[in-house]
């Protein structure tokens, strides 16, 4: 495996040094390849819930969905998913791939458009089947596309 280092992750090289590999591989590609930094912090979601799972006696193994380990652990009073807490924490892991994300502050409805040359994560986008959660926009062009699927 090759290293990354990171330095807003450094502090999980000793705690969790996969964690910290996804992380920092989420870093490397924020500029050079923005859907694959996306993919990384996916699997940087992924790899922290079952790491949190485990801590709290949640079995989970390589065929444990995402999905069912965070149901788990919010029935279990382990997780308050608040979709404004939810958020925060996406908000957050944009801004350290170097996205300018605040969900409350970088909405469409608050006038909010894209910029050449920057980065941003606007929250609340039009779409046909209604506001996209986040739509990320690497200058003038949508990069990625976040919706609610109804």
């Amino acid at each position: 495996m090759t290293e990354f280092h990171s330095p807003n992750f450094a502090f999980l090289a000793d705690l969790d040094p996969p964690l910290m590999h996804q992380a920092a591989l989420a870093e490397r590609y924020c500029i050079d390849d923005p859907s694959s930094s996306l993919t990384k912090l996916r699997l940087f979601g992924e790899l922290l819930s079952k790491n949190i799972g485990a801590r709290f006696g949640i079995y989970t193994d390589s065929q444990s969905q995402q999905h069912e380990i965070l149901k788990e652990l919010k029935f279990r009073d382990v997780l308050d998913s608040k979709l404004a807490d939810t958020r925060k924490l996406i908000d957050h892991q944009l801004r350290a791939a170097g996205w300018e994300a605040d969900t409350a502050e970088i909405r469409y409805s608050k006038g909010v458009r894209p910029e050449k040359g920057k980065n941003k994560a606007i929250s609340e986008w039009p779409i046909q089947r209604g506001p996209a959660d986040y739509v990320l926009f690497n200058s003038l062009k949508v990069h990625n596309l976040n919706a609610k699927i109804s």
